[in-house]
This record gives structure tokens, sequence and C-alpha cells, in this order.
């Protein structure tokens, strides 16, 4: 299995990576710092930071999906379903609720994307996957509801005494 990590930020080794990228076509490919700015026809921007100016590919997304075509799928998953849909209910939340309340949820990811590979890939679901599942699911809950469960007390208790 060939996997790759890949900061594509800039562009100054475009035309040289995106040959390399077809030529090792990847398993995995890992991405960081991608510029996708559909609403522009140019096929560079200018960056600039203070007197640093650089040039960058205006769609370095869209080059790397028609580089490795086979790939397409999941990139759009990455991208559209698992940024968009992910980030635009965490921001939902976040905007409602305190982040010390939404925060802990972030330990699902891992447990959903275990769920969904054995669901989507036939990924094997070894019996201590399932054991670290119901610790996360069970330490969660306990974050969560912990602290209610603590304040709850049946009402033939209220106002006794501890002796």
């Amino acid at each position: 299995m060939r996997i790759l990590c890949l900061n594509g930020w800039g562009g100054k080794l475009h035309d040289r990576l995106i040959t390399y990228l077809q030529d090792t076509s990847p398993d995995i490919l890992c991405l960081q710092e991608v510029v996708h700015s559909p609403e522009t026809d140019k096929d560079w921007l200018t960056y600039r930071d203070g007197d640093h100016i650089l040039q960058q590919r205006a769609n370095f997304f869209r080059d790397v999906a028609q580089a490795l075509p086979d790939h397409v799928a999941a990139l759009a998953y990455i991208v559209y379903i698992s940024t968009w849909v992910g980030f635009t209910i965490r921001s939902t939340l976040l905007s409602r609720y305190p982040t010390a309340t939404i925060t802990p949820f972030a330990l699902l990811v891992p447990v959903f994307g275990m769920f969904s590979s054995a669901l989507a890939l036939g990924e094997p679901l070894q019996s201590w996957k399932l054991v670290a599942a119901a610790l996360v699911l069970s330490g969660l809950a306990l974050n969560v509801f912990g602290p209610r469960l603590l304040l709850f007390r049946p009402s033939s208790q209220k106002g006794r005494s501890p002796n």
C-alpha cells in the first residue's frame, strides 16, 4: 500500500508535483492546505502577507482530482460530506451551546469512522474495537450525564441526614 501525505500550499512545483502524483498513484492521499476557489476563472492567485508575496494555484483540489480520476469519490466524501456537514453541525451546535458541552462529542469521531468503514468498506470489527468503542461511549456518557446523575436523588432520600 502506498500512502502519500502532501502539503499542497503554494504551487512553485505544481507541474512536477501533478506528474509525480500521476506516476505514483497513491492508494491513500492525505492533503493539507489545498486551495479550492471555484468562483475564479484564474489558474493562479496571489497570496500576500505583509512583504511576502507568493503565487498559488487557485484550484489545487481540482488539479489533484483531474490527475487522479479514480480518487475523486474519496476526495468528494472527505471535502464535501465530512468537512462541510461536520463543520456545519459543529458550528451550529457551538452557536447554541457552550464549548465545554460540545467538545466532548469530538470523541465520537473515531467511533463513527470505525463503524462507517465497517459498513462501507467491509472492514472487520474485532472485539477489541467494540470494547474500545464501548469505553469511549461510556466515558462520554459519564462526562455528559455524570453531573446530573450525582445531583439526582430519589425523593425518599431528600431531607434525610446521612446517619
